[in-house]
């Protein structure tokens, strides 16, 4: 689920770059339609903040949360397909294929030696989304929504997400980056 996000938001991220330098540009656009292939890859650490068993002999490591080794080492690769409708607005669709694992570290308890918990990260996603521009004087502004379905490729269930990046700025200088803040949103699908 967090993967999938990732991936969306850096795209976002990666698509308000270009945004920047298109508000130092004209209304008009030369090039309406674009392909662009990207691979990614992400390796990370987690701190457990909340665990929890259904399993009895297994309660006590929630109490050891802080002794766990979490991390994930993935990657990304994704097919986008955008197109500018007008100056002001980008549609895309994003294809992509993750591989890799989640890995936690479990702690010995009395008695019990415990494997490392391997999970597989495999799957497809799906995302689509758009991006609203404006731009007034040395004034710019952006608003990037992407949608996310995570299909993995063991089991038999979706999980969404979505993210909202809006980006505001006052261009002084045309090679001044823009400022970007992320929203994010996960589902489950039994939630």
């Amino acid at each position: 689920m967090t993967k999938n996000t990732c991936c969306a938001v850096s795209s976002a991220c990666l698509l308000l770059c270009s945004l920047h330098a298109h508000s130092q540009t004209a209304d008009t656009l030369t090039k309406q339609s674009g392909v662009s292939l990207s691979i990614e890859t992400q390796q990370q650490d987690y701190d457990l903040t909340s665990l929890s068993f259904d399993q009895p002999a297994l309660a006590p490591l929630a109490t050891m949360k802080a002794r766990i080794n979490a991390s994930s080492d993935i990657k990304a690769t994704n097919i986008k397909l955008n197109h500018w409708v007008n100056p002001h607005i980008n549609l895309f669709g994003v294809i992509g294929k993750i591989t890799g694992e989640g890995t936690a570290t479990l702690p010995a308890l009395p008695g019990l030696s415990l494997p490392d918990v391997r999970i597989n990260a495999d799957g497809t996603t799906y995302s689509m989304g758009a991006t609203a521009v404006a731009k007034r004087g040395k004034h710019f502004g952006a608003a990037t929504y992407v949608y996310t379905a995570y299909q993995p490729d063991n089991m038999n269930t979706t999980n969404d997400s979505w993210s909202l990046t809006p980006t505001v700025e006052a261009v002084e200088k045309p090679s001044e980056p823009p400022f970007c803040g992320i929203i994010k949103h996960h589902k489950h699908q039994n939630e």
